[in-house]
């Protein structure tokens, strides 16, 4: 059994800390010692302080770090003689200087696009982000929203605004967000758009809604597409990034994304042909591999990178 040591991006309310968050519990269940570096309590997973970290860490470690890279810890860790594992879980384009700085030992990229950023790095795969299915619940509503998740404006919420406009008889649900500053949430004014709040029950927020859509400028997977699908919605997307990857043959990608006027036109011919698009939608969900990709990590962790 491995000692799992994660530093950082274990807090907040995004897809890429829940995915984090995910896999530190599933190493947990296969019987391998997890640590979370933080004051803060993550769960039910051991936290320690940044002082004692290298009181734990020893040569039966791995150091596992996610989005943020941590230069002087990988080359503390290298010193040491023990590795270190980083999963790039951000549309990476936005940090061109890691092209060239010190990289941990291993990088495990969840999309392939996202690896395509970084052609020359050999020593790395591609699993996609851990989404347990098994944790959200399909619940029976009368409602049939059209949805979007965190409506910032790198997300896209100018495209949610144009079409709460242009279709006034569509009730548009809108909820969730980072809190971050620069990053503000941008809510419509428009009389047909409910805004649900930053935390939101997700069961309730999926389970009343038709269709998703996902207007964002980049992603590096999309991890909403796989959990709308799963509640049985259509999903509209960016064609950008590695959202390509999460829809598959699922949904309707956008190609021109900026452009209003084609996402009316996707909108369109969505609620048009809404039962073909969910059932499009539920045959790519079911084609999404939880415990293969749990099984991928844990050969990482182990050091069996084949």
């Amino acid at each position: 059994m491995m000692k799992i040591i994660c530093y950082g991006s274990c807090h907040g309310l995004g897809g890429a800390e829940k995915t984090v968050r995910t896999l530190l519990a599933e190493m947990s269940k296969r019987g391998h010692e997890v640590y979370i570096v933080s004051k803060q309590k993550v769960d039910d997973i051991s936290i320690i302080s940044p002082e004692k970290l290298w009181q734990i860490a020893d040569r039966n470690s791995v150091i596992y770090t996610a989005k943020t890279p941590v230069y002087p810890l990988w080359l503390e860790a290298k010193k040491r003689g023990i590795r270190t594992v980083h999963e790039y879980l951000t549309s990476v384009t936005r940090f061109p200087r890691l092209r060239t700085l010190p990289k941990p030992d291993y990088i495990v990229f969840n999309s392939n696009w996202t690896r395509l950023q970084y052609p020359k790095i050999k020593s790395s795969t591609v699993i996609n982000p851990l989404i347990d299915l098994s944790e959200y619940k399909i619940t029976e509503t009368n409602k049939h929203y059209i949805g979007m998740i965190n409506p910032c404006r790198y997300k896209g919420s100018d495209i949610v605004k144009c079409l709460s406009e242009k279709f006034p008889d569509d009730t548009f649900s809108l909820g969730g967000g980072w809190k971050l500053w620069y990053y503000p949430i941008k809510i419509p004014a428009t009389k047909n758009v409910i805004w649900n709040g930053y935390d939101i029950d997700m069961n309730k927020f999926y389970s009343e809604l038709d269709i998703l859509i996902v207007p964002s400028h980049s992603e590096s997977y999309g991890r909403v597409i796989i959990e709308a699908m799963y509640f049985n919605c259509a999903v509209i997307a960016s064609n950008v990034g590695g959202i390509p990857e999460a829809m598959g043959d699922g949904g309707y990608l956008v190609n021109n994304y900026l452009n209003c006027a084609d996402w009316e036109k996707a909108l369109t011919e969505v609620k048009n042909n809404l039962g073909h698009y969910k059932s499009i939608a539920k045959q790519r969900v079911n084609k999404y591999d939880y415990e293969d990709n749990v099984d991928k990590w844990e050969k990482v962790f182990i050091g069996d990178f084949q």
